[in-house]
């Protein structure tokens, strides 16, 4: 492969942010973050892209919040699907905090093996997970009373349902982790409790090996 596309992914409040800015100093050359991306023009692209944003729709139609909250959460989806497709355009190393991996997961989950193949493929998903649910839930609790901003669906959640909500997500992260091992889609699992620095170093000696190797062909 002539270049490199890595994609954070996890459950909000697991530490992609802060492991991505613990990582970027460490990978050799300039990656290509969210903000150096502009929204491409032309919106044309793999019809099976813009089927995850249908179903990521239909779930919203479901979801116990007002259509302000909805039509918000629309066009977050919507502007992350085409940052997504700047990037697969990009002909430079990227890195994202949050990618289609990361919004459309459950939709994902839904594809045929063939059909998550071509959609993921020809990206390393790193997915950073929690051994523990209430490490996740207690993180998010933290963020909210120092002023940071929580997700529709957490504020109407006690810890006890939020520990559950979390560990939900998690499993479906870790799901969507083995489909990719089984189809040989490159991904690579790491853990918080393991340690910032220990993770970074994980996916520094990866990229390493796929940069010096020029190929994506599964990472365990």
């Amino acid at each position: 492969m002539s270049r490199l596309f890595l994609e954070m992914t996890g459950p909000p409040g697991v530490g992609k942010t802060t492991l991505v800015e613990a990582t970027l100093p460490r990978l050799p050359g300039r990656y290509l973050q969210r903000a150096d991306l502009k929204e491409p023009k032309n919106i044309a692209g793999d019809e099976r892209l813009f089927d995850l944003l249908r179903a990521k729709l239909s779930e919203a139609s479901k979801m116990p919040i007002t259509p302000s909250e909805k039509l918000k959460q629309t066009r977050y989806w919507a502007r992350k699907l085409l940052l997504d497709m700047a990037a697969q355009s990009a002909d430079a190393d990227i890195f994202l905090d949050e990618g289609i991996v990361q919004s459309f997961s459950a939709a994902l989950l839904r594809l045929s093996d063939a059909d998550l193949k071509a959609v993921i493929g020809a990206r390393v998903t790193i997915f950073v997970l929690a051994r523990h649910p209430a490490t996740v839930a207690d993180r998010i609790a933290l963020r909210h009373e120092n002023g940071g901003k929580l997700h529709a669906t957490h504020r109407r959640l006690d810890r006890n349902q939020l520990i559950r909500e979390c560990g939900n997500m998690g499993d479906q992260f870790r799901r969507l982790y083995a489909r990719c091992h089984d189809i040989g889609c490159p991904a690579l699992l790491v853990e918080t409790e393991d340690g910032i620095d220990a993770n970074a170093d994980r996916i520094v000696e990866m990229a390493s090996r796929l940069t010096a190797t020029q190929s994506v062909a599964g990472v365990e």
